[in-house]
């Protein structure tokens, strides 16, 4: 697949295991990868009044500031992703609510997740990390000892920041790693642990040589398992209320 195109079209239909051939399950995958590229995009572009980050020393933005920029951001993909592929809500309704979940997850817990995924790709060497959405330079400003701890995230986000403007392929790694820990560490541990399933649940789109270099260790992110459990299941709910209205 080229930069930004995903690896299985977004119209292919995949059976689940109590399906017959004829009761087949499209793959959500695709259209959340691509939002979750895209929000990465418009973080770097830096958007009056559209926040993703809250830096320590930032006094004007407030946490649901940025909630309601990934709000935005998952209800605008989906309804892109509905008129692309012609979904109707009688028929997809379930899938968009996923997908909308997905994504905002992932976007309001970008600080953790990322934070993570670079710890994993710190002994890598610099020619692998770029698999995985990650930069040296963010790496070596890390790795940095500094005594001022917000410009060194800064500078951290400024790098990443200003090669997602230009590199689709790198924003497109990046989101496949963060969704991978999603379902992986988070959303599916704790959906199956009380019993809820939701369609494609499983990291399918990882080649093995990634899957277990990303997942195959301890996560650190498991101590946010609850609240991304519950901005999954609360944004599934608001773009259920968002499509009645």
């Amino acid at each position: 697949a080229t930069a930004g195109e995903s690896n299985v079209a977004t119209d292919t239909i995949l059976p689940t295991e109590n399906q017959t051939p004829t009761q087949k399950q499209r793959d959500l995958h695709p259209p959340t990868i691509d939002a979750i590229s895209k929000g990465l995009l418009m973080r770097a572009q830096n958007l009056p009044k559209m926040h993703f980050r809250i830096f320590e020393d930032d006094e004007n933005i407030e946490p649901w500031e940025v909630t309601l920029t990934c709000g935005k951001v998952a209800q605008q993909s989906v309804e892109e992703w509905q008129r692309e592929e012609q979904l109707t809500l009688e028929e997809h309704e379930d899938e968009m609510q996923v997908v909308a979940g997905r994504v905002m997850a992932v976007l309001t817990r970008l600080e953790e997740l990322e934070e993570d995924l670079l710890k994993r790709c710190n002994k890598m060497s610099e020619e692998v990390i770029f698999d995985f959405g990650v930069l040296p330079k963010e790496l070596q400003i890390l790795q940095t000892g500094s005594e001022d701890a917000v410009k060194q995230m800064r500078d951290a986000a400024a790098a990443i920041d200003a090669a997602c403007l230009f590199d689709e392929q790198l924003r497109y790694n990046r989101a496949k790693s963060l969704l991978a820990m999603l379902l992986h560490e988070i959303e599916g541990p704790g959906l199956r642990r009380n019993g809820v399933v939701f369609p494609c649940m499983d990291v399918d789109f990882l080649s093995e040589e990634i899957f277990d270099a990303l997942l195959g260790g301890a996560s650190d992110v498991s101590g946010v398992e609850k609240s991304v459990e519950d901005n999954v299941e609360k944004s599934v709910e608001n773009f259920e209320t968002t499509v009645e209205e």
